[in-house]
């Protein structure tokens, strides 16, 4: 239980034994935050849940925020086995690089995963990312629209149950395969 969000300074990894079986639980709070530019991080085998979920009370909470800029870019994340649950965005990356998100799932959010600012060269794969269906919610939101985003690849993966599947703004070099998107509807 954290009451307040861990913090990254540097390369971590954070590994439990599978999903279902170890967790964070944030309590009013973001889960994790990762300090501008920190690079080579693995979390793997947890889930990371907010104390109440997004689709029972809407919050504004953020399972894992990863900070960069154009000085101090991150790079070298893997997210494996993990399950983020109830957060208005499950994953909120700025200037990632290099990145991948492997059998990653979300649940009960109002978003997925959203990754703006130049955001380069990373893979979604073999993921399931469920959200709520809410009113402007997107599965994978590429781009603010002001910072080109590039060389994104999202495979094998299921989104559902979002008003928007994939959006990109000012994404280019996306490639987008073998994916399902249901219940997504505009």
């Amino acid at each position: 239980l954290v009451s307040s969000p861990i913090v990254l300074t540097k390369a971590v990894s954070i590994v439990g034994p599978g999903q279902y079986t170890s967790g964070i639980i944030a309590i009013n709070c973001d889960a994790i935050q990762a300090n501008e530019g920190v690079s080579n991080v693995r979390i793997q085998g947890v889930d990371i849940a907010a104390s109440v979920r997004y689709s029972v009370t809407p919050n504004g909470y953020i399972g894992l925020r990863i900070n960069g800029s154009t000085g101090s870019r991150p790079s070298n994340w893997v997210l494996r086995d993990v399950l983020f649950d109830g957060f208005v965005v499950p994953v909120w990356s700025t200037y990632l690089w290099a990145s991948v998100f492997d059998n990653f799932r979300t649940i009960y959010g109002r978003d997925g995963l959203r990754a703006w600012g130049l955001s380069v060269n990373n893979f979604v794969v073999n993921s399931s990312i469920a959200g709520t269906n809410v009113a402007g919610s997107k599965g994978i939101a590429l781009g603010d629209g002001t910072t080109p985003t590039e060389g994104w690849i999202i495979a094998n993966s299921l989104i559902y149950g979002f008003k928007t599947g994939v959006y990109g703004a000012a994404a280019s070099d996306v490639t987008i395969a073998n994916n399902i998107l249901d219940f997504c509807y505009e």
